[in-house]
């Protein structure tokens, strides 16, 4: 292998900020590095909505060195949702040709294995994913890769809590769509507490609400609006802060500091880097138990939910949940017992099991395992 053409989103989305973690590992291993960011807003040949564009890295300054950097690369990763696979299959024909995404439901969309197939190797983060996968036809080899972890460094920061030296504070970092059940994780914690009981909920998610049936997507309601409504059902709510604003990543890494509790009654994850970094931090989790996060969450060192099986309902055109799968729907009940039992203590174990498993050297060395396993 002689040099990595690496092609991700330039922006904040999970996937971008799991191949920012990648591709630096690859560089402080030695791997010369093409890395091609795809911006919001910039369509390619495809007609997508993400582009190449040369551009400062929006997570990564070490990245930019190797942006669109002249190498003759022999493998080309294209770390992006399927939507865009194609384009770059077209483009990449003669070199070896790695697909690298994930997935959030029991069955893959209808189209994802014809064009998973058509790749050299397919990478994902999750054995759950490898399983969907390989059950829904695609024949390609798959390799386990997970995501890296960083140490949790918050860099002096930070933030203006609405929390007392004695408050336990229960977080959530998501984007509020169907998937996340973000109206359901708050509500969670409405039912669980009372003005009276010194906790805090902090709502780290976007400002505009893309969940609510029938409206214009260009013109959503407010997250605020929402989480009103939700608290004005319970009689003396306890206390919940949003965070509707764009943060820094060192201003993320400070609630991970600040916060005792991760919480998500998720539908699913393909791996959930939210909890992901919760767990570095050392802090609870209290997390629906289906998804990729089931991986590196250990038996006794997380709340994992139960939840029965429904059918997905995510109702926007282009979006690939489809009425053949299913996701998860956590056990309401058990969460509000879960969290009435969280103390704000330190989860070291969980910490030092991330930071081993997990770390930039390990999983590093596993995708370039991967990759001299089926680069000849």
């Amino acid at each position: 292998m002689r040099s990595i053409k690496y092609i991700a989103y330039n922006d904040h989305s999970g996937y971008a900020v799991a191949a920012a973690r990648t591709m630096r590992g690859l560089i402080e291993a030695g791997v010369p590095l093409n890395w091609t960011p795809l911006a919001p807003g910039r369509s390619g040949t495809s007609g997508l909505w993400y582009g190449v564009e040369a551009a400062p890295s929006a997570l990564d300054p070490a990245l930019d060195p190797h942006c669109l950097r002249a190498v003759d690369h022999d493998v080309v990763i294209v770390h992006t949702v399927p939507d865009y696979f194609p384009e770059w299959l077209a483009r990449e024909r003669g070199r070896f040709r790695v697909a690298y995404t994930t997935w959030e439901a029991d069955r893959l969309p209808v189209h994802w294995p014809g064009v998973l197939n058509a790749f050299d190797l397919v990478l994902v983060p999750c054995e759950w994913n490898r399983r969907v996968m390989r059950r829904d036809g695609v024949t390609a080899p798959i390799a386990v890769v997970p995501h890296i972890s960083e140490p949790i460094d918050a860099r002096g920061e930070a933030l203006p809590l609405a929390a007392g030296p004695e408050t336990t504070v229960f977080y959530t970092i998501n984007t509020w769509d169907w998937r996340k059940a973000m109206p359901e994780t708050i509500e969670a914690y409405l039912r669980a507490f009372t003005r009276h009981d010194d906790t805090l909920l902090v709502v780290k998610t976007d400002r505009h609400d893309r969940t609510r049936k029938g409206l214009h997507w260009r013109f959503p309601p407010r997250v605020s609006r929402r989480v009103r409504r939700l608290r004005r059902r319970h009689r003396n709510a306890p206390r919940v802060q949003l965070i509707d604003r764009p943060l820094s990543g060192p201003q993320v890494h400070a609630l991970h500091r600040q916060g005792h509790c991760f919480l998500s009654l998720t539908h699913g994850e393909g791996w959930g880097l939210g909890a992901f970094d919760a767990a570095r931090a050392g802090n609870q989790i209290v997390i629906t138990g289906f998804g990729g996060h089931c991986d590196y969450l250990p038996a006794g060192h997380a709340t994992l939910l139960d939840y029965r099986r429904v059918p997905v309902a995510y109702p926007v055109p282009g979006i690939p949940f489809q009425p053949h799968q299913c996701w998860a729907e956590a056990d309401m009940d058990q969460a509000v017992d879960a969290l009435r039992r969280v103390r704000p203590e330190p989860n070291p174990a969980l910490a030092e099991h991330i930071a081993h498993h997990y770390n930039r050297r390990t999983v590093t060395h596993r995708l370039l395992e991967a990759l001299a396993r089926h680069v000849h």
